[in-house]
C-alpha cells in the first residue's frame, strides 16, 4: 500500500506541473533553505621576527589592567608569535651589613596603568596557532660586586620564590611548582612550561599576589620573593653594590613528556 499510495502522489505533482517531474531541493541549496559561508584564515604574526610590529603592554597577572613595565622589568624589542612579553626584575634595596644570615624581601617595582602595585610575574605569549607547547627557563650569573679592585661573590646566595601559580586564557594549563629556587649561577632551570596543545595565549608565572604584598619602612615588598644570604657570605661582603643578570631564556616544540615535571 506505501509504495502505490507513493506513486499516486508523484503523477498527481506531475500532472499540476505540466508532466515534468520535481525532486525534493538539496539541503541548504532550496528556496527557503540557503547555505553561504564565511571563512578566515589565521597565519602567524611574523612582522616581529623581522624587526617591525609593536610589543604589547603586559597583561595584569590576576586580570587588572595592562602593566607599565617601568623599572620593575623588561620587554623585548620586537615581537614574534613566541615571546616572552615580560620578566621582572629582582631589586632588594640597601641591606645593612650583619654577622647572620638574612632572607630580604624584594621590593615592588612594578604596576598597572593605574598606579596600583602589581607582584613579581614572567608573562609569555603564545600565538603560533601550532599547539606544541613552549618551556620557560632561567639562567644566571654569578651573584657579586661590581666596584672596587676585589671583587668578592656571594657564594651561597639564593633567590626563594614561593606562591607560585600560572595564569592564563586557554583551557590547556601551563604549569608550574609552587615553590622555587634561584641559585647563582645557575644554567636553564624551568620556571614554567606548557606540554603540547597547552600554554596558547598569554600566560603568567606569578610569584605572589598583590594581596600579599607588605610594606617595609615605607617601602612596598613581595614576600614571596627573598633573597637569601648565608652569614658566610655577609663575613666577607664589602658595603658596595652586588648584582647578577638573569637570563630567561624560552624554547618551543616541547614534549609532552618533558613538560610534566619543571626540573627546579
Amino acid at each position: 500500500m506505501k509504495k502505490i499510495q507513493f506513486l499516486a502522489v508523484t503523477t498527481l505533482v506531475s500532472t499540476i506541473l505540466g508532466g515534468v517531474a520535481v525532486s525534493a531541493a538539496e539541503p541548504g541549496k532550496g528556496p527557503q533553505d540557503l547555505d553561504t559561508i564565511t571563512h578566515v584564515k589565521f597565519i602567524q604574526d611574523d612582522n616581529g621576527g623581522e624587526g617591525g610590529g609593536t610589543v604589547e603592554p603586559p597583561k595584569g597577572p590576576e586580570g587588572g589592567g595592562e602593566i607599565e613595565p617601568g623599572p620593575g622589568g623588561n620587554q623585548p624589542s620586537e615581537k614574534a608569535p613566541l615571546m616572552i612579553n615580560f620578566a621582572p626584575n629582582f631589586e632588594f634595596g640597601e641591606v645593612k651589613i650583619q654577622a647572620k644570615t638574612i632572607a630580604v624581601p624584594a621590593e615592588s617595582q612594578i604596576k598597572d596603568v593605574d598606579g596600583k602595585d602589581v607582584a613579581h610575574f614572567a608573562e609569555v605569549l603564545d600565538n603560533r596557532g601550532t599547539h606544541e607547547g613552549w618551556n620557560l627557563s632561567l639562567t644566571t650569573t654569578d651573584f657579586k660586586s661590581t666596584e672596587g679592585e676585589d671583587a668578592t661573590t656571594l657564594d651561597d646566595a639564593s633567590i626563594s620564590l614561593t606562591n607560585v601559580t600560572a595564569k592564563g586564557e586557554s583551557e590547556g594549563q601551563a604549569n608550574v611548582e609552587s615553590t622555587q629556587t634561584i641559585n647563582f649561577p645557575q644554567t636553564d632551570v624551568t620556571v614554567m612550561t606548557a606540554a603540547a596543545k597547552a600554554g596558547e595565549g598569554s600566560w603568567a608565572a606569578n610569584f605572589g599576589s598583590a594581596a600579599t604584598l607588605t610594606t617595609n619602612e615605607g617601602i612596598t615588598v613581595n614576600p614571596d620573593v627573598q633573597l637569601n644570604i648565608s652569614a658566610k657570605d655577609m663575613a666577607k661582603v664589602s658595603a658596595v653594590d652586588y648584582t647578577a643578570t638573569l637570563t630567561w631564556n624560552l624554547t618551543g616544540n616541547t614534549t609532552a613528556s618533558d613538560a610534566a615535571t619543571p626540573a627546579v
